[in-house]
């Protein structure tokens, strides 16, 4: 009746009267001792649903509710953690230990129910038991804010059970191990841990310095079991900052061991896509899943703190090892089973968990093994990426501090070569192409770029996933991206370190590209092959103009004008007419960095201009739609006067829209800053 009344609307003043009445009378029947208080919890889940109804909307009714919720509660019978209807005791129980409020009796209707709550949680060490306390703690924080007063009770119950512990007043098997991490121990995490909770000024220092040795203590403790790893994660995530305060630096190792078999273990071990989908929708659904955020984060502040060897064991190297089995156990799922949400969803969730280590790492503390095995680490799990700016930023940031560093760029390198040679023996793994895809971009850096040994090393991996790109067979869509991203590339290169002394390593660049887009056209390649080809015109452009018409550069642009020209004829020749177009497209790019002294002759004869246009009509209005838009104004004026002398009737394909197409492609014609 309550729920009908008080769940919709304001009540009526008479029914409103006669609630308040009678629930005035409940603290009277379910009295201290009263038969009805002292039975499970679940035979008076109708009380604590009333409590939740009425406590905010009637205030008047919140202490005799609050009453008769401790009273029931804190029954010996009551089996608050085990009872079936939990969820619905939740809120009720959050609310009455979180009660607005001072004195005394407020301090003791919150001992009274925090007691016996700590003492069973104690010894209820299941893991459908930790779970449940895990969740009460994560209700706690987002249902009310944890205040100093409703705090102290429970840090009090928490000091009186390890002094019962230690003296041997506990009977049974938590007596005969003191500083045992059971849930009890988790509350007491959360509580040293919460934020903008003033433990040091509410209790005394040996109060603290006595829990925080339980914790201590317990992490030193041998492992006993999968529930003993989630507590001991738990309290490592939780109470990071008290726990390390006064001890030496090598004591980090013992929080980020158990970080590490949290995280590798229990949240996101490898082996978890093979589980049947009932198993991972009880994963995702868990209390003890929603542990990874501040878990990962604790575990990047260890690495900070560590020494190299104990970075690279606890943490570095777990995580690089875990990437890696995610990577390949996602190889092995097949097309359905990688297209399901459920599985991308734990697959974005080792993404989160990779990027927040290394973003909260202090990478001024990593040396060049750290970073090295951090890049492989984010490589594997770029399948699963989530593309945001802050993320880039993560990964430049971790390639400018490699590159700051002795030997990073020829072991990176190194690294990139190894990846391409297992791409081209291994074409049907994703893994491998999405490590490629991920280390081309990483690859523009200026420092890398412009090492003695970067062309010699990278240059054939350009080509190679160039080549690759054009050929059919699985995962064609994916290695067209590596080829479009070997482009991008290349037009970053080009621009740093410019074309001179380069035009056979340049002429093979170019035979490749158009090869393997003619066997497979493609929208982002095409894009990209622009970028590279207007940057390979306009530093030729450049050369000209300082050695004239008669040095190689010259020479060089002679060469790509006929070469793509001649490319275009012989796609229309076969009928592809979508790798003609592309590839016209090139041509345009190209074309926009021809000195005006070269307009329209000898450009028309070198591209062979004319023959396009006059075989695929279609092209005249692109090309028209291309000068318009993105030549300088004189070359523009020759170039629109010769297409009206030989197509009078392409005057009328001139678009109303053409200044917006124009601005456009200007945008997009500009070289990309970086290939990631």
């Amino acid at each position: 009746s309550a729920a009908k009344v008080f769940g919709v609307d304001r009540p009526s003043r008479r029914i409103r009267g006669f609630f308040v009445e009678a629930t005035n009378l409940v603290p009277h029947a379910w009295h201290q001792v009263s038969p009805l208080v002292n039975q499970p919890l679940d035979n008076n889940r109708y009380v604590l649903w009333l409590h939740t109804l009425l406590a905010e909307q009637e205030p008047v009714l919140q202490r005799a509710l609050t009453q008769t919720v401790a009273h029931c509660v804190s029954s010996p019978a009551a089996q608050f953690w085990t009872s079936r209807f939990f969820a619905s005791h939740l809120h009720a129980v959050i609310a009455v230990v979180s009660s607005p409020g001072t004195g005394k009796a407020l301090a003791d209707t919150v001992m009274r129910v925090a007691s016996p709550l700590l003492l069973q949680c104690h010894f209820n060490t299941s893991l459908q038991g930790l779970e449940r306390v895990i969740l009460f703690l994560e209700t706690w924080v987002k249902q009310s804010s944890l205040t100093t007063a409703s705090a102290r009770p429970w840090v009090e119950c928490a000091e009186a059970l390890l002094m019962m512990q230690l003296r041997g007043q506990i009977q049974g098997t938590a007596a005969q191990a003191p500083f045992t991490l059971t849930p009890a121990a988790c509350v007491v995490a959360f509580l040293l841990g919460s934020e903008g909770l003033k433990i040091d000024t509410a209790y005394s220092a040996d109060t603290k310095e006595r829990l925080v040795s339980w914790l201590r203590n317990g992490l030193c403790g041998r492992v006993q079991g999968h529930e003993d790893i989630v507590s001991r994660g738990y309290v490592a995530s939780e109470a990071l900052e008290c726990l390390v305060q006064g001890q030496p630096g090598e004591w980090w190792s013992t929080p980020a061991s158990a970080l590490r078999t949290l995280v590798c273990q229990v949240l996101l071990p490898g082996w978890l896509l093979n589980e049947a989908d009932s198993a991972l929708v009880a994963h995702r659904n868990s209390a003890v899943l929603r542990l990874l955020p501040s878990a990962a984060v604790a575990w990047a502040k260890c690495a900070s703190h560590l020494a190299e060897t104990d970075q690279m064991s606890h943490v570095i190297e777990p995580l690089e090892r875990l990437s890696h089995d995610w990577a390949a156990a996602w190889d092995e799922q097949s097309n359905h089973a990688r297209d399901t949400p459920l599985r991308k969803y734990f697959a974005s969730l080792v993404f989160l968990l990779v990027g927040t280590v290394v973003r909260n790492t202090d990478l001024s503390t990593l040396g060049c093994a750290g970073i090295l095995s951090s890049v492989r680490a984010l490589a594997y799990v770029d399948m699963f990426r989530e593309d945001t700016l802050e993320y880039r930023a993560v990964c430049r940031c971790v390639v400018e501090r490699g590159a700051a560093l002795s030997g990073f760029i020829e072991e990176f390198l190194q690294l990139l070569g190894d990846f391409h040679s297992k791409q081209q023996q291994q074409q049907q793994q994703l893994g491998n192409l999405s490590c490629v895809h991920f280390l081309l971009g990483l690859a523009a850096n200026p420092q890398i770029i412009g090492s003695e040994s970067f062309l010699t090393s990278v240059w054939p991996i350009i080509l190679g996933c160039i080549r690759s790109g054009g050929t059919q067979g699985p995962n064609s869509v994916e290695r067209a991206a590596v080829a479009a991203r070997a482009h991008a590339l290349t037009a970053v290169c080009l621009a740093q370190l410019g074309t001179q002394h380069c035009a056979e390593m340049l002429q093979e660049y170019m035979k490749a590209s158009i090869a393997a887009f003619q066997a497979s056209p493609s929208d982002d390649v095409c894009r990209a092959l622009q970028f590279s080809t207007s940057a390979l015109a306009r530093d030729v452009a450049m050369l000209r103009d300082k050695q004239g018409n008669d040095g190689d550069a010259r020479a060089l642009q002679r060469w790509l004008l006929q070469t793509i020209g001649a490319s275009i004829l012989d796609s229309l020749d076969q009928q592809c007419f979508e790798a003609a177009e592309g590839l016209f497209q090139v041509l345009s790019a190209a074309a926009e960095q021809i000195d005006l002294c070269f307009l329209p002759e000898p450009f028309y004869s070198e591209s062979r201009l004319q023959a396009i246009l006059e075989a695929h009509p279609p092209a005249r209005e692109m090309w028209l739609r291309c000068v318009v838009a993105r030549f300088p104004e004189r070359s523009r004026e020759l170039l629109i006067r010769s297409m009206i002398d030989a197509f009078p009737d392409i005057a009328a394909a001139a678009s109303p829209d053409a200044a917006v197409t124009g601005q456009s492609m200007v945008t997009a014609s500009m070289p990309p800053r970086s290939a990631l």
